[in-house]
């Protein structure tokens, strides 16, 4: 699980590494999913899993979306656009990965864990 601190409305990058089973894992072949979503409360099953709740989607197959950086190694890239659906809080994200040509039924999350999005201070596009 890897806990991510994120400022509302900065440009963030993040890097991740994918592992499997401690060793590094190349996605080179794979398609790469991320997702954002309020944090769920009590038990799974009665808690809105669909993806049109999240308030972050990102795939590798969208431009600038999540960059594969060679072997186990991808970057998501967060806009300032991004935070239009997102408000100051605590959610929770994960990254995963499936084939390419099977891609409903190999299905694997690599990595989760709290993504926390903070109020910028300044608003301003340039000096005053």
């Amino acid at each position: 699980m890897a806990d991510v601190s994120i400022k509302s409305g900065d440009y963030t990058a993040l890097d991740f590494t994918v592992l499997k089973n401690g060793v590094e894992f190349d996605v080179s072949g794979f398609l790469i999913l991320f997702t954002a979503k309020k944090s769920f409360v009590g038990a799974v099953s009665l808690n809105p899993n669909e993806d049109n709740l999240a308030v972050l989607t990102k795939n590798s197959d969208s431009a600038q979306s999540i960059e594969r950086l060679g072997g186990a190694k991808v970057r998501v890239h967060i806009y300032p656009s991004d935070f239009a659906k997102i408000l100051d809080g605590s959610y929770d994200y994960d990254l995963q990965i499936s084939q390419v040509s099977n891609p409903e039924n190999t299905i694997t999350t690599v990595i989760s864990g709290s993504l926390s999005v903070t109020k910028e201070i300044t608003r301003r596009a340039g000096a005053l």
